[in-house]
């Protein structure tokens, strides 16, 4: 099975969007409705096509798909880990861009006003008084 939003689906198995909606609301399709509120159903690519477009999955599939899905969750979670101090170090290092940006202007305007009084007195020129 395949998941994919509510419009693709209805676009696949060629049914109105809103017959797919009402069908998922019903419990005819399996899908979920994710935190954006976006609706996604699960959609047998064999059957497209078929005049049984869509049914309900059997219990020891489900068992598999939630299975599958903790794993996945799993992975997810672990990855999460990894990248949440590497997001807080880029934040920061963001953060200082700007400050050290402008140390860096300083110092190549110091370095050029050191070379220009060079050039003026000559290099033992400039531990003269």
């Amino acid at each position: 099975e395949l998941r994919m939003s509510l419009a693709e689906a209805a676009a696949l198995t060629k049914t109105p969007l809103n017959t797919l909606r009402s069908r998922w609301k019903a419990g005819k399709v399996r899908g979920e409705r994710d935190n954006a509120g976006k609706i996604w159903v699960w959609i047998d690519p064999d059957l497209v096509g078929s005049k049984k477009r869509t049914s309900k999955p059997s219990k020891g599939s489900s068992d598999a798909a939630i299975e599958a899905l903790t794993a996945q969750l799993d992975r997810a979670h672990t990855e999460l880990e990894t990248l949440r101090p590497r997001a807080a170090l880029v934040e920061r290092l963001e953060a200082e861009r700007p400050v050290l940006l402008g140390q860096l202007e300083d110092l190549k305007a110091d370095r050029d006003a050191w070379r220009r009084l060079s050039e003026r007195r000559g290099f033992w020129g400039l531990f003269r008084r």
